[in-house]
């Protein structure tokens, strides 16, 4: 089981997301689990390839740039880690509010 970038849990440790016990998992961890909904979050611009969900659930991508690649002084850093969590709260409020309607 590979860890959680050092980065990822700082920034969402500062934003008030409880982050113990969080893991990265592989694909191959997940043959069971059957979602109602897979998003995908790769960036293709990064070059890498990611994985297709088979089955019969709702599938989406959302191109988020890898923050931990980014290079630059601290502040630069901490910026695209928060911009990619702005982003991904900004989606999930989305569905919350199409969710009430």
């Amino acid at each position: 089981m590979a860890s959680v970038h050092p980065l990822t849990l700082r920034y969402l440790s500062e934003r008030g997301y409880e982050t113990s016990g969080l893991t990265s998992q592989s694909w191959n961890d997940l043959e069971a689990f059957e979602p109602d909904r897979v998003i995908t979050v790769c960036d293709s611009a990064a070059g890498e390839a990611c994985p297709i969900w088979m089955g019969n659930v709702e599938k989406g991508h959302w191109g988020l740039p890898d923050p931990s690649r980014v290079e630059g002084d601290e502040g630069a850093i901490r910026d695209a880690f928060m911009s990619v969590i702005d982003r991904i709260e900004g989606k999930v409020d989305e569905w919350m509010c199409a969710a009430r309607s």
